[in-house]
């Protein structure tokens, strides 16, 4: 851990753990480290469990409790619209300037341009599993257990953007 925080120049974190949102420069930074210091299968590992961690931030913070109950009586496309709209209302929490897009036809998906996940990367494959953890982990507790995310384009990849397809199961 001290290796990856010291490449990401974050060090200081080491001492004390941030106890507020940080600057997404530093998010870009750390998640450039661990791609350079851990092997990829371990990487999408900690990826998701960030993501899972963050979607229970925003359940916990930024969806009030009665919205929450609303969801899983709505018919599934009302849910997932509606859910599409929460992540982009609260985007700003985790994915920082990237802009988003969403498309809201089956099926549906979530593009963000300038992710800062993957920002100046240059992979084989796409690499922003934390988003997808994110967003599969909100539709999973809100909408539909049977709801999956995958990343079918990433900027890593040398696309315009990382795109999210959200489907079930």
């Amino acid at each position: 851990m001290a290796s990856i925080l010291g490449a990401a120049g974050l060090a200081a974190y080491l001492d004390a753990a941030p106890s507020a949102m940080v600057p997404e420069r530093e998010v870009t930074a750390l998640y450039a480290a661990i791609r350079e210091r851990v092997e990829p299968t371990e990487c999408r590992a900690i990826a998701c469990d960030a993501g899972r961690r963050t979607a229970g931030y925003v359940l916990t913070f930024r969806i009030p409790s009665f919205a929450q109950g609303i969801f899983p009586a709505l018919p599934r496309p009302l849910g997932r619209r509606l859910m599409m709209l929460a992540i982009g209302a609260n985007a700003w929490t985790f994915a920082g300037s990237a802009r988003m897009r969403m498309r809201f036809a089956t099926p549906a998906s979530i593009a963000l341009s300038n992710c800062p996940i993957c920002r100046d990367a240059r992979l084989a494959q796409p690499v922003c599993d934390y988003y997808a953890a994110t967003f599969e982990k909100l539709f999973r507790t809100l909408v539909d257990p049977a709801y999956r995310v995958e990343e079918v384009a990433c900027c890593a990849e040398g696309g315009a953007a990382c795109v999210f397809q959200i489907f079930a199961e």
